[in-house]
């Protein structure tokens, strides 16, 4: 199970992913209010593995975005 902070970087990516202009990984973050420094560098929050396992227990996976 992934923090608190996890899980709503997971929802967000869910939500985000359903609007027609997505934000940015770094101004996703933004919006959750992670620090300019890791806007700066998203992938090391976006591919955290608790994120990840927030995002599955959400029924998002990597296979599932790879077919839209």
């Amino acid at each position: 199970m992934g923090t608190l902070r996890q899980k709503k970087t997971a929802k967000s990516i869910v939500e985000n992913f359903k609007l027609k202009n997505p934000l940015t990984g770094g101004q996703l973050l933004e919006t959750i209010g992670y620090s300019k420094g890791i806007q700066k560098n998203p992938k090391v929050i976006l591919e955290a593995l608790g994120v990840k396992k927030e995002l599955e227990i959400l029924g998002f996976s990597i296979q599932q975005a790879d077919k839209t």
